[in-house]
């Protein structure tokens, strides 16, 4: 019984950990991301939730599941598998946004820790890239558990500031949906919220990436699945209670704030929940970081195995993953990173293009022509 719950849970539970992790990261976690691509529809943004749940769940199950068929569990080979000659353009692109998504969430933890316990700004970068350095350096065994507890953490505590603001201001939710209210919004229709939702799944797809090196335990399509869905379900239901409590806010100085969960804190007087909120969002930014550098890694040693050299040492992973961060670090400093964020529906085309679609086409055929080369094996035998 014992074997059989640890074999569920490295298989099923742990793969959506993960993903749920990396996907949230520290924009999802200020609420940012939240009411950018949901929040600021007021009423018909709850219509992104929906195509979040069915777009993570599909291609989760549909990714998990090519992995397993393939047997490939690091993003190089995947990918090559996956587009072919493209494989390429796929790899840029990926390094690109690690890049300019570890800047993003490292000058991003500068603010949140300065706010809640007067930190300063390069003390609480620093302590944050050893802190990455440290997950990285201990290995699989530490890397998982921290990506298990990270997902509990994130999981507890969205919901806890969630329930917090709601209990005081559903009546405002009340409200907002009564009188249909979308006033925040560019383009206050239900089909530029269904597009929203699409551009999240869009550019957040790449999560699925870092999961790969933890789905080599998955023997059976149906822990594929189950765990696709999962994956989807740890996502959507912290997005539906920031959602709600953004709902419950609806107003530009809220919406429209960098870090709205702080600014909803202060006006329902939650300022206990600040240093909470740190601890959730410090973790967020280190465990996102820590998964996309171990991805690469592993692209890399997979090139390296492949050409017969030996894969990198401890000593140059580390150098690897300084370089990284050194270089995240300088383009925010650089204003870069402003620019791309600002960008981000740009991304979720690209991988739209060069990710959803192979994998909704080939990546089906694929698994279905391994799926019948295994039956007519067994068949055989």
């Amino acid at each position: 019984m014992g074997n059989s719950v640890q074999s569920f849970g490295r298989a099923v539970l742990l793969p959506a950990a993960v993903f749920q992790i990396v996907e949230v990261g520290p924009g999802f976690s200020t609420g940012r991301e939240v009411a950018q691509y949901a929040g600021q529809f007021g009423a018909v943004g709850v219509w992104t939730l929906p195509v979040i749940f069915v777009g993570f769940a599909v291609l989760c199950a549909l990714g998990y599941e090519l992995a397993r068929v393939l047997r490939t569990y690091n993003y190089r080979e995947y990918i090559r598998e996956l587009v072919g000659p493209l494989w390429p353009l796929f790899d840029v692109l990926w390094i690109v946004l690690t890049i300019l998504v570890t800047g993003i969430v490292t000058s991003g933890v500068g603010e949140v820790l300065s706010r809640a316990f007067g930190v300063p700004y390069l003390v609480a970068v620093l302590g944050v890239f050893v802190l990455i350095g440290l997950v990285l350096f201990f290995g699989r065994g530490l890397f998982e558990r921290f990506d298990v507890l990270g997902s509990l953490l994130f999981s507890g505590g969205i919901s806890a500031f969630a329930i917090f603001v709601l209990v005081q201001r559903w009546d405002a939710v009340e409200s907002l949906f009564t009188r249909g209210d979308t006033s925040l919004a560019a383009s206050p229709s239900l089909g530029a919220a269904l597009l929203s939702g699409l551009v999240y799944v869009g550019y957040n797809i790449s999560a699925l990436i870092p999961v790969l090196f933890c789905l080599d335990r998955q023997t059976r399509r149906s822990e594929a699945v189950f765990s696709g869905v999962l994956s989807s379900v740890l996502v959507v239901v912290p997005f539906a209670l920031t959602y709600l409590a953004l709902a419950s806010f609806y107003e530009k100085s809220v919406v429209e704030a960098p870090i709205p969960w702080l600014v909803m804190f202060e006006r329902s007087g939650g300022s206990v929940f600040a240093g909470l909120f740190a601890v959730v969002f410090v973790y967020a930014v280190v465990d996102t970081s820590a998964s996309n550098i171990h991805a690469f890694i592993q692209r890399v040693n997979s090139s390296l195995e492949e050409g017969g050299r030996k894969a990198l040492t401890m000593p140059r992973r580390g150098a690897c993953s300084a370089v990284i961060l050194a270089a995240s670090f300088f383009l925010s400093q650089l204003g870069i990173i402003a620019l791309v964020d600002k960008g981000y529906t740009y991304f979720a085309y690209a991988f739209l293009l060069i990710f959803v679609v192979p994998l909704l086409t080939r990546g089906v055929y694929l698994i279905n022509a391994r799926s019948k080369v295994t039956t007519t094996t067994m068949t055989t035998t």
